[in-house]
Order: C-alpha cells, then sequence, then structure tokens
C-alpha cells in the first residue's frame, strides 16, 4: 500500500523535535536576499517522498506547510524546511491522523514549548486510536487463520479419500 511505502521513505523526527518551528524563516530569508541552500520543485518534493504532485500541493494549500515561495514563473519553489514539514505531515498521515488534527498539530508546534501537553495529548490519542485498528486486524487474521485451517483439513480429507 502507500502508506507502507511512505513508512520506508519517512524520518520519524518531526520539525518539532529538531527545532524548525519557525514557519515565516523561507521568506524572510528570501525577503532579506539571503541564499537559500536548496531549492526544490513539486515534482522533486512528490518524487522525494514517493507521492503524487497533487498530494504535494494539495498540503501546501492545506496550509500544513510554511509559505511556500515561487520563482520567475510563478512555480513552486520549496527549501529543506519544507521538506522537514512535509516528511512530518506525512509521517502523521501515515498513522491516520486526520489533516485537521494534522493542521491543529503544527499549529501548536508553531506556538512552541508551551504547547508540549495538549501535543503529547494529541500523540497519545493517535496511539490508542492505531491500537484499537491493531486489535482490529488482529481480529480480522483470526478468523482467516481459522477459516484456512478448516480449508487445510477439508483438503488433507480429500487427499486421503483419493
Amino acid at each position: 500500500s502507500s502508506s507502507s511505502h511512505v513508512f520506508h521513505t519517512l524520518h520519524w523526527l518531526d520539525p518539532c523535535d529538531i527545532l524548525i518551528i519557525n514557519r515565516s524563516s523561507y521568506s524572510k530569508a528570501r525577503g532579506k536576499g539571503k541564499k537559500v541552500l536548496a531549492e526544490y520543485s513539486v515534482r522533486e518534493m512528490a518524487r522525494r517522498f514517493g507521492v503524487s504532485e497533487h498530494t504535494v500541493r494539495y498540503y501546501e494549500n492545506e496550509k500544513l506547510l510554511p509559505e511556500v515561495g515561487r520563482d520567475a514563473h510563478g512555480a513552486r519553489v520549496f527549501t529543506d524546511e519544507h521538506v522537514n514539514w512535509l516528511n512530518m505531515v506525512l509521517c502523521l498521515r501515515a498513522t491516520g491522523m486526520s489533516i485537521g488534527d494534522v493542521r491543529h498539530y503544527i499549529e501548536l508546534c508553531e506556538q512552541g514549548d508551551s504547547t508540549l501537553r495538549e501535543r503529547y495529548e494529541i500523540m497519545l490519542r493517535q496511539k490508542e486510536r492505531a491500537e484499537e485498528e491493531l486489535r482490529e486486524v488482529q481480529r480480522k487474521f483470526e478468523v482467516l487463520s481459522h477459516k484456512l485451517s478448516l480449508y487445510e483439513n477439508l483438503l488433507a480429507e480429500k487427499e486421503r479419500e483419493a
């Protein structure tokens, strides 16, 4: 599945973990004429994370990424900061977190350490949801194992009769 692919390509530190929480730093750097070390197109971002270009644009349009600059032709220009944020968004989405919850989490990250408890609670609730999903998958696995066992017995019985 696409989410399992995402799990293999993502790094599990998010911008909060590595203290990249100032969403306006990119625009400030560009406005002051500072050289931005790396710039990426939508296509490069999509390829880097194994997602569609539409997904990258969607997350930017949903304000899940810091302000994205534009080049002289109006094309989006992403930086290493955007790479970190997109990584975090995809990690959270891969856990099943809703867009709204991801947005709220990002807003809390921007507010700094005063929101650590609330961010912890969000992660705890998400973990609880994942644990319930895991229990549900385990129940499905047990049903399938039982059905396979019945078929194995029936097939073995047919082979003995033959």
